[in-house]
Formats: C-alpha cells, sequence, structure tokens
C-alpha cells in the first residue's frame, strides 16, 4: 500500500509539469497552424487583387475592340454614303453646261480634299486604336508578371522564425493557464 500511495505522489508530481509541456505543445500546434493559415489567407488575397488587375485590363481590351468595331462599320457606312454622294456631285456637275470649268475644278477638288481626310482620319483612328490595344496588353502582362513574381518571392521568403515575442507570450499565457488549471 505504501507503493501505491508513493506512485500516486510521483504521478501527482509529474502531472503540472507533464501538462505544461502538453499545453505548450498544444499551443505551438495552434501558434503554426495560425501563421500557415495567415500565410495562405494573405497569399490568397495577393492572387485575387492580381487576378481583378488582370481581369480588369482584358475586360477594357475587349471594349476597346468592340468600339473599333463598332467604329469601322460606322465608318465603312460613312464611306459609302460620302461615295455616292460624290457620285451624284459629279454627275450633277458634268451635266450643267451653267457651271464654269473653274466650278467644277473647285467641286472635283472638294470631293478629293473630303476623301483623302477621310482615310487620314480612319488611319488616325485605327492607329490610336492599335497604340491603345498595345499599351493594355502592356500593361496586362506587367501585372500578371509582377503577381507571379511576388507570389515566388512570398513563397520564396522564409517564415517567422519561432520564439518572437508574440510566440513566448502567448506561450507564456498557456503556461499560465495549465499552472491555474492544475492548481484547481
Amino acid at each position: 500500500m505504501a507503493t501505491a500511495t508513493a506512485t500516486r505522489s510521483t504521478r501527482k508530481a509529474a502531472t503540472p509539469a507533464s501538462d505544461e509541456s502538453r499545453m505548450q505543445k498544444i499551443a505551438d500546434s495552434i501558434q503554426s497552424t495560425a501563421e500557415k493559415l495567415r500565410d495562405q489567407v494573405s497569399s490568397n488575397v495577393h492572387d485575387s487583387g492580381v487576378a481583378a488587375k488582370v481581369r480588369g485590363v482584358d475586360v477594357s481590351i475587349a471594349l476597346i475592340k468592340m468600339q473599333r468595331s463598332l467604329f469601322d462599320r460606322s465608318f465603312k457606312v460613312l464611306a459609302r454614303l460620302q461615295k455616292y454622294s460624290d457620285k451624284l456631285v459629279k454627275r450633277h456637275i458634268q451635266g450643267a453646261h451653267w457651271m464654269p470649268n473653274e466650278g467644277k475644278d473647285i467641286v472635283k477638288e472638294w470631293s478629293h480634299m473630303l476623301n483623302e481626310g477621310r482615310a487620314d482620319f480612319q488611319a488616325t483612328v485605327d492607329k490610336s486604336y492599335d497604340l491603345l490595344k498595345d499599351c493594355l496588353e502592356r500593361i496586362r502582362n506587367e501585372q500578371e508578371s509582377a503577381g507571379k513574381k511576388k507570389t515566388v518571392a512570398e513563397s520564396a521568403a522564409p517564415s517567422k522564425a519561432k520564439g518572437t515575442s508574440k510566440t513566448k507570450s502567448a506561450a507564456k499565457k498557456v503556461k499560465r493557464a495549465a499552472s491555474v488549471a492544475a492548481t484547481a
């Protein structure tokens, strides 16, 4: 019976220390899990931010393509209308014996200038759309590469070393809670 009492007393004496070490292991496990979750959330937030930026540029590029298509169609209709009206005016002038030759030359020159102006305007707008599309695609590629670089840099960065002040203070709190629980 004396040995049973001695065993109980050694168990009671060993219990607070083993409880503290067990509580410390649990605290460390919780701490490491929390750090992993924080890193995952941070990474997911960053990835979604990069994806949103890239998607925004993609939408802008699609809108520019649609606007260019609408402009091209409208401009083709306008060009056909201008050519048709030009033919009508030329036909009317050829039959107008009352108009002097200088007047006919002026109308022909106006028609020529209008056609050149329309062609120059279309070339300028086409060049502007191409420059805008190239700029947006460059921005998109920069956003993608910046996101990839940052993701690679974050994954290559060493994680926080254990034993920081936050970890130590959390461990102290767990030890105090374990000692209070053991005394109660």
